[in-house]
């Protein structure tokens, strides 16, 4: 599983996320569709992930400031299959 919290966001950030976020959403089924995820993209020996977002994904004013905003990512990789 990855777990992370992008800080300090913009609020056109927090837009872009968010529409991301909103894409990924299969209403038959309603759960959100699988992503393909690169832990560091900027290094050259990259490795790509198949996973879920797991858990709710609420973006919130980072604390102490109402201009920045923070939003928590939950993956868990699906297991490949051979």
């Amino acid at each position: 599983e990855f777990d992370l919290t992008y800080r300090a966001m913009s609020a056109s950030e927090r837009d872009a996320v968010v529409t991301v976020a909103r894409s990924l959403v299969n209403l038959t089924e309603q759960r959100l569709a699988p992503v393909l995820f690169d832990l560091d993209a900027c290094s050259t020996s990259r490795s790509l992930y198949l996973c879920q977002w797991i858990g709710d994904a609420e973006v919130a004013h980072e604390p102490g400031s109402i201009n920045l905003w923070q939003l928590p990512v939950n993956l868990a990789e699906i297991p490949r299959t051979v």
